[in-house]
């Protein structure tokens, strides 16, 4: 629900939005969306996003550094075709 919050007001005032969740494992990312018209798609991706039972902080964030030069590198397009 917070992130839902969060991610409404935003987008309703024009930012860009990315979620990134993690548990027990780092979770597939949402690729970055703007504008209130996108608000269906974040509130969708979030209500599909498998609940955890235990955060482990120092793993996802590892686990988030290791990934992000190769995610950094793929083509916006192509980004925005994963699931």
């Amino acid at each position: 629900r917070v992130a839902a919050g969060l991610g409404y007001v935003a987008l309703s005032g024009s930012e860009r939005v990315t979620v990134l969740p993690f548990a027990e494992r780092l979770g597939w990312p949402l690729s970055p969306v703007r504008g209130r018209r996108r608000i269906g798609a974040l509130l969708r991706y979030l209500d599909a996003v498998e609940l955890g039972t235990e955060t482990d902080l120092d793993n996802a964030v590892s686990a988030a550094a290791a990934a992000f030069p190769s995610w950094a590198q793929t083509p916006p397009l192509t980004r925005a075709r994963m699931p």
